[in-house]
């Protein structure tokens, strides 16, 4: 999932929800809150990549 289809998602979910419209502080501590998430997500992903890759390379020596 990217930021740009992130950010379409949850446009479509405050649209279905006005209530969300009337407390902007909340909608932007959501925002904030799934973004971190996603990134954390995606930099694990990456270390453990880099950390096969990694191993793999020792291996074969």
């Amino acid at each position: 999932m990217t930021w740009y289809n992130l950010q379409k998602f949850l446009k479509c979910f405050l649209e279905l929800f006005p209530a969300f419209h009337c407390n902007l502080f909340f909608q932007k501590r959501i925002f904030i809150a799934i973004g971190a998430k996603v990134f954390v997500a995606n930099f694990s992903n990456t270390l453990f990549f880099i950390y096969r890759v990694f191993l793999y390379y020792n291996l074969k020596e």
